[in-house]
Formats: C-alpha cells, structure tokens, sequence
C-alpha cells in the first residue's frame, strides 16, 4: 500500500497536537495522556488482526463492532 504518503502530515500532526497541549496546559495533558492510553488499548487489542495472527473465531467476533465491517474476508 501507499502508507509513506501520509508520513509528511504526520510530523505535522505530532507537532499540531503538541502545540495544542501545551496551550491547554494541565487539562491538554490529561487530555492528551488519555488519548494515548485509549491509542495504546486499542492497537493491543486489535493487534492480532493487523499482524494477521491466529486468534479464535469467538475473538475475531468481538472485535467486529459495526455491521459494515468485514474482519473475515482475506
């Protein structure tokens, strides 16, 4: 795929997201801390679908939230 395409805005978005937090202060690093847990969470959890490993059928179930999506088809 085309990934390296978005790597220029992202440098913009870290610096963006940088400058937004130190505006905010305290609040803007809670803020920012919670985004990045909620971030890390979710890469674990959907870690072995992205990675394509082996994981139970019941397991691939939970992770399919929205009835568009299609996490079985290869």
């Amino acid at each position: 795929s085309f990934l390296y395409h978005y790597f220029p805005a992202m440098i913009f978005s870290v610096l963006l997201i940088g400058y937004w937090a130190s505006q905010r202060e305290r609040k803007g690093i809670l803020i920012l801390g919670a985004a990045a847990v909620l971030a890390a969470a979710f890469f674990y959890i959907y870690y072995p679908v992205i990675a394509g490993q082996p994981i139970f059928p019941e397991q691939l179930e939970a992770l399919d939230w929205l009835p568009s999506w299609d996490l079985t088809s290869p």
